[in-house]
């Protein structure tokens, strides 16, 4: 296992999700980042789930939040 790709959350805010199987093989198994709610299965490709190939506007830090690049407003919300 892996840490975040998403926030580099260590291993202890991630888990295991779902397993992946193929004739009773493990195939891929998908994740799920508590700190930031990134999820992810292991098979992607290395732009998607490297932190040190994923394009600086996809990362996060939860510890600060007016960095994101978009806030999306609670469903159900309107001007």
């Amino acid at each position: 296992m892996t840490s975040c790709p998403r926030c580099r959350a260590d291993q202890s805010h991630c888990r295991e999700e779902w397993q992946g199987l193929e004739s009773g093989k493990l195939v891929w198994t998908v994740w799920h980042c508590t700190r930031c709610s990134f999820t992810w299965r292991d098979t992607e490709p290395p732009r998607s789930i490297d932190y040190a190939v994923r394009e600086a506007f996809f990362r996060v830090d939860p510890d600060r939040p007016e960095n994101y690049g978009q806030i999306i407003p609670p469903a159900g919300t309107r001007d």
